[in-house]
């Protein structure tokens, strides 16, 4: 089965309140979302693609010229359900892979586990425990039971039968009011019993 990863940075990064797109930041000489692009690699994909905003796209293409690397880099959305969208578009392959360059701290082995179910289920995420106290805030402030609670990070994947349902809805998954396929039901509600879906803790 062919796969593709999906590296999106499209974003402005104004909550790191750098003066750059956080992702671009250099640490040990080197861009941020390299760390993941590198750890991308070492899995192997059948394609790549790089989502980035306007403003970004020349220095991210200046960058990936010096490496041995075959990316494809595209425009990304005002949102990232829209940059995704758009990724979604340009996907050849069987299933697409999505990561967010702004989690540098992915591992290789995440990363393997993932793409060995891609045979086995439609579609993936990576999720922690959420081990904060965390309190809800409305016309009182109550506690909220966290061992219901379960934190969504990537990388997610999702098989290209699905993708006419994501291309095709105008809003959010989380926000649609017409009937979701079984699979994407389950992406919004997290739940662990369904067989067509693979939740991984980190």
């Amino acid at each position: 089965m062919k796969s593709s990863a999906i590296l999106l940075m499209a974003g402005s990064g104004t909550r790191s309140l750098l003066p750059i797109n956080k992702t671009l930041y250099k640490i040990n000489d080197i861009p941020l979302f390299m760390y993941s692009l590198n750890k991308l690699y070492e899995v192997s994909f059948d394609e790549y693609i790089l989502v980035t905003n306007e403003l970004d796209y020349d220095q991210v293409k200046t960058y990936l010229e010096t490496t041995p690397y075959d990316v494809k880099i595209i425009l990304g959305g005002a949102t990232r359900c829209e940059s995704v969208r758009k990724a979604l578009k340009h996907v050849t392959t069987d299933v697409a892979l999505i990561h967010d360059a702004a989690r540098p701290l992915v591992s290789t082995c995440d990363i393997k586990t993932m793409k060995e179910s891609f045979n086995n289920y439609k579609l993936g995420t990576m999720y922690h425990n959420v081990t904060d106290t965390v309190r809800l805030v409305e016309d009182k402030i109550s506690l909220v039971n966290r061992e219901k609670l379960y934190a969504v990070t990537t990388p997610q994947y999702f098989s290209k039968d699905l993708f006419d349902e994501i291309l095709t809805n105008d809003k959010l998954i989380t926000e649609v009011k017409k009937p979701l396929s079984k699979e994407l039901r389950w992406y919004v509600s997290i739940l662990l019993s369904i067989s067509h879906a693979l939740i991984l803790p980190l």
